[in-house]
């Protein structure tokens, strides 16, 4: 999977092997205004596991980049607690601030 961005729609149209991924009612490309990629540890889950099912890691800290309006900003994440909401800084430690529109992670 790949993501391009396109100055006019603002937009990281989604390309999936080579081909546009479009979705399947509107046969529009799909294409969020931001993206965010998280770091987590990632970790095969415990016991009987015939499935392969895996842990991710959503509380604690990591690195992340966000995608937003052609430019890549790095920082990081932060989530205390289950019910606390996820912080995303930049590197001077100011949280990111997200336009409107659609936001993938």
């Amino acid at each position: 999977m790949t993501y391009e961005y396109d100055e006019k729609s603002r937009t990281y149209k989604r390309s999936m092997l080579g081909e546009p991924h479009v979705d399947g009612l509107s046969g529009e490309q799909l294409a969020p205004s931001t993206l965010v990629v998280l770091f987590a540890n990632v970790g095969l889950k415990g016991g009987d596991n015939p499935l392969g099912w895996v842990n991710v890691q959503t509380l604690g800290e990591g690195e992340a980049y966000v995608f937003r309006q052609g430019n890549l900003i790095e920082g990081t994440w932060e989530k205390a607690e289950p019910e606390s909401r996820l912080l995303i800084s930049d590197q001077d430690g100011e949280e990111v601030s997200f336009l409107p529109g659609q936001i993938w992670m």
